[in-house]
């Protein structure tokens, strides 16, 4: 796959599962907890912006290549399809 096919199919996933996470999140959590809860995921998001580069640059490229971090990244989105799918069709009851 080439380099400039891969980064925009990144972008595309990063920004639909920040958005996806949310929707989950105000579905899945009551009313009180969801400041929380959504402070939570955000903090884990803003975390994993700044360690994952890290951890690609440092173990990943260096022992699988380049690919490897696209390669992860397509089967995130892939989990991310199915999760959405999922909840959008079990009939997740809203605001418990």
């Amino acid at each position: 796959m080439s380099i400039l096919l891969a980064l925009p199919l990144i972008a595309i996933s990063s920004g639909g599962n920040q958005s996806l996470a949310t929707t989950i999140m105000g579905d899945l959590v009551v009313n009180r907890q969801r400041g929380r809860a959504l402070g939570l995921l955000y903090t884990v998001g803003d975390l994993t912006s700044a360690v994952g580069p890290v951890l690609a640059f440092s173990f990943m490229i260096p022992r699988w290549g380049i690919v490897s971090v696209y390669q992860v990244s397509l089967a995130a989105l892939v989990l991310m399809l199915v999760a959405a799918a999922y909840f959008s069709f079990a009939g997740v009851s809203r605001n418990r």
